[in-house]
């Protein structure tokens, strides 16, 4: 299918409309860098600017307008300013009801002093012991169910293999459901390790954190979701950025480096997807075997939501593919029940991918070869159509940022804050597609999470006494002369 009137020299009107509405809500929640939902909103609003106009500007317009008609393009960035214009209207009001008068006064970007005191590094040390053993428990059950492949499991970059640890099939079985929620714990209790060894002052409490994070982190950097490395190191470098004792110069600085090396990585993920993987290429980059030059040659692949919102208003506008208005968002919210329990629960993403040209392999249309996002946009379209679709991913996005909102409020306690953090590093992942997959690592770890605060408030009513009152109350006042 050839365009018929882009100008592949120039970006669409559109296109700038889409990238000013961007920076005026941006400029509001910097205006409003109190509020607790700001920090939340300028991490949707990036995600919006990557996984759309990102997309616009990485392939070139050339591209896109040699697929798609120009009404077919500009309606999905009219769509992408519906999205904007609705969830700068909805995020600030959602919150509200999470947060309930629970505001502060300080700026976002002055947090350095939060963890200073003596209590809150021991509760930090807390938090490591925490993280620590649950990592160890589910890693251990990890072992148990692969055969113990320890080494390769904990230093790929030395055996130049990479073992699927939590691997299952796509439906799963009876098991399936055990073993992804074990994927997920293990993921959060990673990324929480990161982000104590950030938040950590004590010497002897950085340096645990930082060999158990020597341990966890391998496993994860050498798989090929790019996403989960995302969830990973996004946490840390959000964790550094706010919390940090260095100037903001130095800050920033720190986190442009750190984003420029973690790009390489994701290159590297991308180019050895079909080879040998990435502890394998990367031993043999090591050892001199190979160059590393292909690396900063590779483009990134993924990136192309927008692509993918074209294709849905293509499909839908032709007829080929139809609104199911709302059944992909209940697929979505019943996708924790295991299948063991209901064996027609709805599958996720399978109509979408076989309409982009994925085969089906198994019994029936239950598997395909690929699965294929439409992105946030994309999804709500695919729900409720061209209107109130992009409207319904906004209300979506919009409750997401008053969940974080609520973890903030909440941030003078450890472990919430590791929560908001890590929830904040998943933000970027749900441009692709807004799904439980992406937010099950922090719906794990808020059970985990409730659970350590239930132990730690009896061991401080154990440790008080059932008789005596944590302080004591202040003397009472003489009476008055007659």
């Amino acid at each position: 299918m050839n365009g018929t009137g882009i100008d592949t020299e120039s970006l669409p009107l559109l296109f700038w409309a889409c990238g000013l509405l961007i920076a005026l809500l941006s400029g509001y929640a910097l205006h409003q860098r109190r509020s607790s939902w700001a920090l939340p909103c300028l991490a949707v609003l990036g995600t919006t600017t990557v996984w759309y106009l990102g997309d616009i500007v990485y392939t070139g317009i050339g591209p896109i307008s040699s697929l798609f008609p120009e009404r077919v393009i500009h309606r999905a960035l009219w769509q992408v300013i519906l999205f904007l214009v609705s969830y700068g209207l909805l995020c600030k009001e959602v919150s509200r009801w999470f947060v309930r008068g629970r505001e502060d006064d300080r700026l976002i970007f002055e947090q350095s002093d939060i963890f200073e005191t003596e209590k809150a590094q021991r509760q930090i040390t807390m938090a490591l012991w925490f993280a620590a053993i649950g990592w160890v428990v589910i890693f251990l059950i990890s072992q148990y169910r692969n055969g113990w492949p320890l080494k390769a499991s904990l230093f790929p970059y030395l055996t130049g293999r990479h073992v699927p640890l939590w691997g299952r099939d796509r439906l799963g079985g009876a098991t399936g459901f055990l073993i992804a929620t074990g994927a997920f714990i293990h993921q959060f209790f990673s990324a929480m390790l990161g982000v104590v060894f950030i938040l950590s002052r004590r010497p002897r409490t950085r340096i645990v954190a930082g060999i158990m994070v020597a341990l966890a982190w391998p496993f994860w950097l050498v798989g090929y979701a790019r996403s989960v490395i995302l969830a990973l190191v996004v946490p840390a470098a959000c964790g550094f950025f706010l919390f940090s004792r260095h100037r903001l110069a130095y800050r920033v600085a720190t986190v442009l480096v750190l984003f420029l090396a973690l790009n390489l990585w994701l290159k590297l993920v991308i180019a050895t997807r079909t080879s040998g993987g990435v502890a394998e290429t990367f031993v043999e980059i090591v050892e001199g075997r190979q160059s590393s030059d292909f690396i900063k040659t590779r483009k990134h692949r993924g990136l192309d939501m927008f692509k993918e919102l074209c294709y849905m208003n293509h499909y839908i506008e032709k007829g080929t593919y139809d609104v199911n208005w709302g059944r992909g968002y209940f697929a979505e919210l019943v996708n924790f029940i295991p299948r063991a329990w209901w064996h027609g629960k709805p599958t996720v993403g399978i109509e979408f991918s076989i309409a982009r040209g994925s085969r089906t392999r198994g019994k029936g249309k239950d598997l395909v070869t690929s699965l294929i996002t439409p992105g946030m946009v994309g999804q709500g379209v695919e729900n409720f159509g061209y209107v109130l679709g992009p409207v319904a991913a906004a209300f979506l996005m919009s409750l997401w940022t008053g969940i974080l909102a609520m973890f903030w409020t909440q941030r003078h306690s450890v472990v919430r804050a590791c929560l908001f953090l890590v929830g904040l590093g998943l933000t970027f992942n749900s441009g692709r597609v807004i799904t439980l997959q992406v937010f099950f690592p922090i719906v794990f770890g808020y059970l985990m999470i409730r659970i350590y605060e239930q132990i730690e408030q009896r061991h401080a009513a154990v440790t008080v006494g059932p008789t005596e009152p944590a302080t004591s109350p202040p003397p009472a006042a003489p009476a008055p002369p007659h």
